[in-house]
């Protein structure tokens, strides 16, 4: 049977009012549909294409995503998603400095010791059924986060440019590639085995 990570993105656009942590209401701007990455070489790729945003000001521009590498129990974690937005690596700081993964700002705390959430600018995906409450039991820290992550794109997105007299100047399309770095042969070999699911 095939298996592979789902994604499904929620790009949001919320104000830094509170600790992110403690936000639950997001400004939803696009939704988009489930995307399935086959385990084959290390480099299986999806790319979305999404209409220019609308800037507004003193806000940020999100993503929210859900992913994981699909195993019937919780299983470790690696960086094998890799995720690029029109033409930029999202890595672990965003142009300004800051940090891009919002909600999981310290590194990952697990009992054989710590992990950062990106290498190279490929970011950790834990492995698992994708059920928030059933986590690898080595996790210490960020357990209520689940498989989410929430990734500040405010530097990397394409916004409608607007001109002196209210004229559209710019509207690039944005567009996003995920790929699977996760090799099938490191999985005994068994190409569309174990990808990526999320929500």
């Amino acid at each position: 049977m095939e298996k592979f990570i789902f994604i499904f993105f929620l790009f949001q656009v919320f104000l830094f009012s509170e600790p992110v942590a403690k936000l639950k209401e997001f400004e939803v701007i696009w939704k988009g549909d489930e995307i399935r990455i086959p385990t084959v070489d290390g480099n299986t790729s999806q790319i979305i294409k999404i209409p220019a945003f609308k800037k507004e000001k003193d806000k940020i521009l999100c993503m929210r995503f859900k992913a994981y590498l699909e195993l019937p129990t919780p299983g470790g974690w690696n960086p094998y998603l890799l995720i690029e937005m029109n033409g930029k690596i999202l890595d672990e700081k965003t142009e300004k400095g800051e940090y891009r993964l919002l909600n999981r700002i310290s590194p990952l705390e697990t009992k054989i010791g710590l992990k950062e959430w990106f290498r190279n600018g490929v970011i950790l995906t834990l492995f698992g059924p994708g059920d928030d409450k059933v986590i690898d039991e080595r996790i210490i820290n960020y357990r209520d986060e689940g498989y989410w992550y929430l990734l500040n794109i405010n530097d990397v997105a394409n916004f409608i440019e607007i001109g002196a007299d209210e004229r559209i100047e710019s509207a690039k399309e944005n567009e996003i590639k995920f790929t699977n770095k996760l090799k099938s042969e490191w999985i005994g070999g068994k190409k569309n085995g174990y990808g990526y699911k999320g929500y």
